[in-house]
């Protein structure tokens, strides 16, 4: 089993459209299971399952969490390949936010422990919240086996990947393998170059107008036969997650709050 869960603290930097492409790659080769933390979004099932329904998805699940030895049922749908299923949202995001750090972290430990029996790769769209604020996440991060960072070239995209790389370093024990996707990139020079990536990869994903415009509708990319850079990039970014399974075995890490 390997987690890896595809982050960044601003939106619009092409995170839910790399996580389903990735997603739908990783699928050809294992058994994958694409997670839709996405809220009212929902660009990932969107993507992958337009048809797929968000009752009793990853939020209603966590703000009703099975009794003991009951199993949990959450919502899970077919995609186009048979390698891959989809877990919607949900609608309860609004209230299993309010959650404190410890009663999200038993809740998610549940859903998470639950799967990862069930499921060799499994790939996590997180939306663009701020860890330091959201104990979903914080929860969420501590079964996360890599990290994969996206940003693009901009100061502010930045400046949030530089803080939440140094949030997950400093507060996770182990922390988890390490990524950085940079979109979009058109050659720039940037100071993400300068981080290091623990066990991960560092890769640039070119700007492409063909891939941009396909990112406004539910298509996905990899399918588009223009876009060769792109889906070159998506193949090495599944490549590389396949890759860091080798270097991290999946445990649940300690998170310190500090």
């Amino acid at each position: 089993m390997h987690v890896a869960l595809f982050y960044s603290g601003k939106g619009g930097v092409g995170k839910s459209t790399l996580a389903a492409n990735v997603a739908y790659v990783l699928s050809t080769r294992y058994q994958t299971l694409a997670m839709d933390w996405s809220g009212a979004d929902r660009t990932l099932s969107a993507l992958l399952a337009p048809g797929c329904p968000n009752e009793d998805g990853i939020y209603d699940v966590l703000f009703a969490p099975p009794e003991a030895g009951d199993k949990t049922k959450l919502t899970v749908c077919g995609g186009e390949l048979p390698g891959l299923q989809i877990a919607p949202p949900g609608d309860m995001e609004a209230p299993v936010l309010k959650l404190d750090f410890y009663a999200a972290a038993q809740r998610v430990d549940l859903l998470m422990n639950a799967l990862t029996r069930r499921y060799p790769f499994i790939v996590v769209d997180y939306p663009s919240r701020q860890i330091q604020f959201d104990p979903v996440l914080q929860a969420l991060m501590r079964h996360v086996d890599h990290l994969i960072l996206v940003t693009q070239p901009i100061q502010t995209s930045l400046n949030e990947l530089k803080y939440t790389y140094d949030f997950v370093l400093r507060h996770y024990r182990p922390p988890p393998v390490i990524s950085i996707a940079t979109n979009m990139w058109t050659g720039e020079k940037t100071y993400e170059e300068g981080l290091k990536t623990p066990g991960g990869f560092h890769i640039k994903v070119k700007a492409d107008p063909t891939v941009y415009a396909l990112g406004r509708v539910p298509k996905l990319q990899y399918k588009c036969a223009e876009c060769k850079d792109f889906r070159r990039a998506v193949e090495q970014i599944a490549d590389g997650i396949i890759q860091a399974k080798l270097a991290r075995r999946h445990q649940v890490a300690v998170f310190s709050p500090s």
